[in-house]
């Protein structure tokens, strides 16, 4: 449950493309909003983004995702959704976890099995909120748990 323990964001790098199909599987790099100056992020692993078209304040107890691909990015933040960015300059920090970006496709048991569009499944006890997303669903799985990008609903995952 590593989500439960960061505050404000996880840094993705990779190409992963959001509102895609396609599976796609990257590194993740946790960190913490350092400072915000107009619309840029300083982030305390040692990134630093430019928001591209909007004038967005973060809180530091925003939950945040970085999206990096070739010096360019797309930045999802929890309550505003997907943000436009430019990567000014890439994390220092080497500490990675595996994300990967899948599409849940169907969803039985009242919340409690989820099935991808490549034919995987896992099992949640949070069924309370998976039994409440609408499909298709694009979602993070980062070592054992999904991010929702919609509404930012994080659940634990066993993938059988």
């Amino acid at each position: 449950m590593i989500f439960k323990y960061w505050t404000i964001c996880f840094v993705i790098v990779g190409s992963l493309v959001v509102k895609s199909e396609a599976i796609a599987q990257v590194e993740g790099f946790p960190t913490e909003l350092d400072e915000q100056v107009a619309d840029i992020l300083v982030l305390e692993n040692g990134a630093v983004v430019e928001l591209e078209r909007s004038r967005v304040r973060i809180s530091r107890y925003d939950y945040i995702v970085l999206l990096l691909d070739s010096g360019s990015c797309d930045i999802w933040i929890e309550g505003i959704g997907l943000e436009e960015c430019s990567t000014l300059r890439g994390p220092e920090s080497r500490y990675a976890y595996s994300v990967e970006s899948i599409v849940i496709e169907e969803i039985f048991d009242d919340g409690e099995v989820l099935f991808a569009e490549d034919g995987r499944r896992w099992e949640t006890y949070e069924s309370h909120v998976t039994g409440l997303w609408i499909l298709p669903l694009e979602v993070l799985l980062i070592e054992g748990e999904m991010l929702e990008l919609t509404a930012g609903e994080k659940v634990a995952v066993f993938e059988f």
